[in-house]
């Protein structure tokens, strides 16, 4: 499992924090409310980032239309130590419910998230 240091943050903080960042340029209140929102979730101790990631994960790939989300979730997966076998059987799995759509466009975005992972 990949470990952080204070200079080197995951790359999962790394989207979320350039996503924030884009966001709060136009409506800081929003920003706010987000990160607030997003730390309530992530202090939740019912599931484990493991499984808390395939839900949102799967949630995403559903609605089809969130590829920046699903690149920050992707890379907060990826951080977590799942594989990338892992990742693409759920959106296999995914598929039967969301679509062939929605499933190529979270194939393309994880084919992405992984060449810029390897870019580094």
């Amino acid at each position: 499992m990949p470990t952080k240091t204070e200079n080197e943050p995951l790359r999962s903080q790394k989207e979320r924090r350039e996503v924030v960042e884009k966001i709060n340029s136009i409506c800081p209140d929003f920003t706010e409310y987000l990160d607030q929102l997003l730390d309530f979730h992530e202090s939740r101790d019912e599931l484990s980032s493991h499984e808390r990631e395939i839900a949102i994960i799967s949630s995403l790939i559903t609605l089809g239309f969130t590829k920046d989300q699903i690149n920050i979730h992707f890379h907060k997966a990826l951080d977590l130590g799942m594989t990338a076998g892992q990742i693409a059987e759920i959106i296999l799995h995914i598929s039967m419910y969301a679509g062939m759509p929605a499933a190529v466009n979270a194939f393309t975005t994880l084919k992405s998230t992984l060449d810029s992972r390897e870019d580094k």
